[in-house]
């Protein structure tokens, strides 16, 4: 079969003779040209491609398919086509194949070619003479990932019919009561369609407001609710998160975990904790500062294999300082990176079936907001808003649901902790605000919760509470909410 098309890769015979096989059957069924999966991207070689161009050409002007007549069309625009090559297409025998089935088998052929190609480039990238350079390699690698999660027997073309049968069985799951919980009944309400897979929630702060905390509570209700999950420090190193994760779960101020004297009783909640904890096995902790997303890509995978679990939702904190995001290429500058990064981890959300909650931070100038008075946190433009996020328009685009963090106490107690004014006991509570900035589908809330600093807790605000001089935890009880 070299004969016709010279191609020295390996596997190349067999995609040379499956593309023959539907040129073959396009010329004995001209009605194949009308199927929306036949077109000239099928094939992966330059003769093929000029083969089936002259195909089309001739059937458009109702001229018999004919070696004589392709050859013909053929040789005039590529000189590689051949009458040896057309005889070969013609001669094969074609017997009681269906479309269905060439097209499957010249996709899957192709898809081999490709990803040995993507193996031969990542091998390439790795012999380079001097250093190694990490991200042209990841790049590489996922490349090699994105070919393999491809899949040349899915329909891309759907009918009504196709959607809408689709659709029900969406609505059916539904109906169950299916629903991607985040682990936490206030955002669970406020974002309709959850933590579904396939998608991105960011959350996005100044310093010091709370974005890691908040996103550790809803790690730790997932862990509690065995919701698969994991969750990936870039910021923080692995003992410091678990320190906040010991001082939320065994209620161990900060303080105690650093406290000679105090040590040995944490240390046993330690070891009771371990212990409750043990059987949890939905959950793994990344700690990495030099991950990429082609890394975390393949850490999913693993997950899903030791977890025999199709969905995962992977918490990202900072996302930013992933590789993807930090080095330049190409002349790109900071904002075509980042849009590039998205991208990519938009394209592995869908491919993995996982969500991501990525946790951002806000530009210097939120960064730099100062008070002089305690109506000063009353002010709209206190708020958090989407310009507020570095780089938020590659950001915001391509998450699903966008929340922004305000503590107003933490305002206070750093520019108005010497001022005596009416009206601080507002400010006596530290309140944690989490405005949902974006989201597709949905309104645009604001929910609240107490922020425990000392032991890292976030839980549920209740209004009620307030009015009723309650605690949130006496107000709980008595609506038997389960957070």
């Amino acid at each position: 079969m070299k004969q016709g098309i010279k191609d020295e890769r390996p596997n190349a015979d067999y995609v040379i003779i499956a593309e023959y096989r539907l040129l073959n059957a396009l010329i004995h069924t001209p009605e194949y040209l009308n199927d929306s999966r036949v077109h000239e991207g099928l094939f992966p070689h330059e003769v093929a491609k000029s083969i089936f161009r002259s195909i089309c050409e001739l059937t458009l002007e109702s001229i018999p398919l004919t070696e004589a007549s392709v050859f013909q069309r053929g040789n005039e625009t590529d000189y590689n086509v051949t009458l040896e090559v057309i005889k070969q297409i013609f001669s094969i025998s074609t017997g009681a194949e269906k479309l269905d089935d060439i097209v499957l088998t010249l996709g899957k052929q192709k898809r081999k070619m490709d990803i040995i190609d993507k193996l031969n480039e990542a091998v390439r990238v790795a012999n380079t003479k001097g250093e190694l350079n990490l991200v042209e390699l990841s790049t590489a690698i996922y490349d090699i990932e994105e070919t393999l999660s491809n899949s040349y027997d899915t329909q891309l073309l759907q009918s009504f019919d196709d959607w809408f049968e689709a659709y029900i069985v969406d609505l059916d799951e539904r109906l169950a009561g299916k629903k991607y919980s985040y682990g936490d009944e206030l955002l669970d309400k406020a974002l309709v369609k959850g933590a579904y897979p396939g998608a991105i929630t960011t959350v996005a702060g100044a310093t010091g407001q709370g974005k890691s905390a908040y996103v550790l509570n809803l790690i730790n209700q997932m862990i509690n609710l065995e919701i698969p999950c994991i969750y990936i420090s870039l910021e923080m190193s692995g003992i410091d998160t678990m320190d906040r994760l010991i001082s939320m779960r065994c209620n161990v101020p900060t303080s105690a975990l650093y406290d000679l004297e105090a040590l040995p009783g944490v240390k046993k909640s330690v070891e009771a904790e371990r212990r409750k904890l043990a059987g949890k096995k939905l959950f793994y902790f990344v700690d990495d500062p030099s991950l990429s997303l082609s890394q975390i890509s393949a850490l999913i995978k693993e997950f899903k294999q030791r977890t025999h679990s199709d969905y995962v939702i992977v918490a990202i904190d900072l996302v930013t300082q992933l590789m993807d995001f930090t080095k330049l290429s190409g002349g790109m500058n900071l904002a075509n990176t980042y849009e590039m990064a998205m991208n990519k981890q938009n394209i592995i959300a869908k491919a993995q079936n996982c969500h991501f909650i990525n946790v951002v931070q806000f530009n210097r100038e939120a960064d730099n907001m100062k008070i002089s008075s305690y109506k000063d946190l009353d002010d709209p433009a206190m708020r958090p808003a989407l310009n507020n996020i570095k780089n938020a328009q590659a950001i915001a685009e391509r998450s699903r649901a966008v929340l922004g963090l305000f503590r107003p106490k933490s305002y206070a107690d750093k520019y108005l902790s010497d001022l005596d004014e009416e009206g601080d006991s507002d400010y006596n509570l530290d309140i944690l605000e989490v405005q949902v900035l974006k989201q597709s589908n949905g309104a645009t809330p604001k929910l609240k919760y107490l922020y425990e600093g000392e032991v890292f807790r976030i839980t549920p605000y209740l209004e009620e509470a307030k009015q009723s001089n309650k605690t949130p935890e006496e107000i709980e009880a008595e609506k038997k909410i389960n957070y």
